[in-house]
């Protein structure tokens, strides 16, 4: 009689600055990663903005770097893995390389609150005539798109930077990319000023059980999906668990032929058919007519 032996599955994940391999990703394991993630959230909220932006710039060198393994992996590997050309992964690694720019990161928090020290201590501000102060959430939940693999380190980068600890989802996708980005993130952070407060869950979507968990432990949910995917979340959140969505979106693109003339038509042109090729119509800001 002919036996088949299968071999045992495991799964490799990101916990809280550590790589760890297990048989499966469980409830428990969920409910265990949440408890320990709100331990760390304190810790985090001492540290200055300008420390993690740091890191986050020491990360956004090293994945510039023609020449750092990381870089290389990701171009040699992702292309296959994720359909997308070796044109295209690169452009989405530099585009992340551009967020992670310490002036950039900085630029933005700007822009969302006005002054990025109000996420590290009281502020006056004239115009409230009074001092204000931003409060991180506590544990953010990112569950990532499937369209695109920046998205996911995009929404993790903005989870560090308001001083949350972060717990993201892996997308099915693309389940190599945000260990990857761990990897350097944890040979850039050597302090560990990000690397304790931040967990990468490989999970297969609809595992009710687990999902239920993430809608009770945390703080906030930032939900990037189809229609279906953002409908879980909406329904049996804990009482102190908000929700930001980021759902189905249809782009096109609006030509105002009162702008166009000989000189720029060709430019125009060529400008309109790179931001119809881009992610091969997949990103969320991808023109659809």
């Amino acid at each position: 009689m002919n036996t088949t032996v299968t071999a045992p599955t495991t799964v490799t994940w990101f916990r809280l600055g550590e790589f760890v391999t297990t048989p499966a990703i469980t409830p428990d394991m969920v409910q265990a990663l949440f408890a320990d993630a709100h331990d760390s959230v304190e810790r985090l909220r001492q540290t200055p903005i300008s420390a993690l932006a740091a890191v986050l710039d020491r990360v956004g060198q090293k994945l510039a770097n023609p020449q750092h393994p990381v870089r290389q992996r990701i171009l040699e590997q992702m292309p296959a893995l994720l359909s997308f050309s070796p044109e295209m992964i690169a452009a989405g690694l530099d585009a992340i390389v551009w967020i992670l720019r310490y002036d950039n990161l900085m630029k933005r928090l700007a822009v969302d609150l006005d002054d990025p020290d109000y996420i590290d201590r009281f502020v006056w501000n004239p115009r409230f005539g009074g001092y204000l102060r931003a409060t991180p959430k506590g544990v953010v939940a990112h569950v990532s798109a499937s369209n695109v693999f920046v998205s996911a380190v995009d929404t993790l980068v903005q989870g560090i930077m308001t001083k949350n600890a972060n717990v993201l989802k892996m997308s099915s996708f693309d389940p190599v990319f945000p260990l990857l980005f761990a990897q350097v993130l944890q040979e850039c952070d050597v302090q560990g000023l990000i690397t304790p407060s931040i967990a990468l869950l490989p999970f297969k979507g609809g595992d009710q059980a687990i999902e239920a968990v993430i809608k009770q432990q945390a703080d906030l949910i930032v939900v990037y999906g189809g229609q279906e995917t953002v409908e879980v979340y909406r329904s049996g959140r804990g009482l102190h668990t908000d929700v930001l969505e980021f759902g189905p979106k249809y782009s096109l693109a609006v030509l105002d032929r009162t702008a166009l003339t000989e000189d720029n038509r060709r430019a125009v042109a060529d400008e309109l058919a790179r931001d119809f090729s881009m992610w091969e119509q997949a990103a969320c800001s991808s023109p659809h007519s």
